[in-house]
């Protein structure tokens, strides 16, 4: 009874070993065609071919040529970002990093200097015209 209990058992294993096995396959097989592969393609092909597919994408969206790699890419998003950012804080467009954060420090400084006076104002201003009306009366 235990052994007809055990094959069973067996048997249900390697039943749900080969449904999982045939998901597997449908997956991989799917995966090659999504990305132009051969259905039979492996992993690793699939996985070259949906970075290229990725990569010229990429490129293509950024105005570069399609055969970019990924270098040339983040050169350009790195140099893009700086150059937004230098235009943001009145820095030359094509600014170093260095020259570029020097210039947000000093719009920094600026609006908390001029949080920081205004408020001082308004304090001062506050005292001073407690200080007139106390006179006053």
């Amino acid at each position: 009874m235990t052994d007809r209990r055990e094959q069973g058992e067996e048997k249900r294993a390697q039943g749900w070993q080969d449904i999982f096995e045939q998901i597997r396959e449908q997956v991989r097989h799917d995966a090659a065609r999504s990305v132009g592969a051969d259905e039979d393609a492996s992993w690793e092909e699939i996985g070259q071919r949906s970075d290229a597919a990725a990569r010229k994408r990429v490129a293509k969206t950024l105005d570069l040529e399609e055969e970019a790699d990924w270098r040339e890419i983040g050169n350009h998003v790195e140099r893009s970002v700086r150059s937004s950012i230098a235009e943001i804080v009145g820095a030359e467009s094509d600014s170093d990093w260095r020259t570029v954060g020097r210039a947000v420090e000093k719009e920094i400084d600026d609006l908390l200097d001029d949080l920081f006076q205004g408020r001082q104002r308004r304090q001062e201003s506050d005292t001073g015209e407690a200080s007139e009306s106390e006179e006053t009366e």
